[in-house]
Formats: structure tokens, C-alpha cells, sequence
């Protein structure tokens, strides 16, 4: 599946959150929740969530994703992050799974 990470995660309000002094993205919550530290994972285990969260981080396009990485992100985002970031991530995570695919084998996005 292909999603864009690059929107801001904004407040109740409309405003755009802040983590230390920037303004924060679906992905920089992302990156930030997959390279956080958690007890009992194995060093394969960090490794992938590290691989992943330097491709989310440094993406300027759409990224594509497979549902085994979504889920973890999904649970690396539960775990650390509050409503305001976990929500709009699984929401762009969820409209990103359930986009058509189009004929080359991609997902089309909503507009």
C-alpha cells in the first residue's frame, strides 16, 4: 500500500502539534515511535523497526508499506504516542489499505 506521511498531525483546535520546536508529521510520530525502546525485543526486531522508521523518516513521497509493517507501526504507535498522533495515523494507514488497486499492481490514493 502506498501512504503519504508527510501531512501534520494537527490538535482538536486545527493547529499543527509541535515536538521539539517542529512542527510534527505523520511520519516524524512514526519514526519516533518504531526507534523507541521496549523491553523483551530482539535485536531483529530493532533492527527492522529502525530500517523502516529511517525510510518513513527521509520520505518524500507517498511510501509503500506492507501489512505486516503497518501493523507494526500500529502497535509501536499505540504504545508510545497518544490519541491525537495514533489516530490520524491509523486512519491514513486504514484509507491506505483500503484504497483501490490500480492496474500496475499499485493503490490509487482518495483525493
Amino acid at each position: 500500500m502506498h501512504v503519504d506521511l508527510n501531512k501534520e498531525i494537527k490538535d482538536i483546535h486545527g493547529q499543527p502539534l509541535e515536538q521539539d520546536g517542529r512542527i510534527m508529521t505523520l511520519a516524524s510520530a512514526i519514526a519516533t515511535s518504531l526507534v523507541a525502546p521496549e523491553q523483551g525485543t530482539s535485536s531483529e526486531e530493532q533492527l527492522k523497526r529502525f530500517i523502516l522508521a529511517t525510510r518513513i523518516y527521509g520520505a518524500k513521497l507517498p511510501v509503500e508499506l506492507t501489512i505486516d509493517e503497518a501493523a507494526m507501526i500500529k502497535k509501536c504507535v499505540a504504545r508510545i504516542c497518544g490519541p491525537l498522533a495514533t489516530g490520524p495515523i491509523c486512519i491514513a494507514l486504514e484509507e491506505a489499505a483500503s484504497a483501490p488497486a490500480k492496474p500496475n499492481g499499485t493503490h490509487a490514493h482518495p483525493n
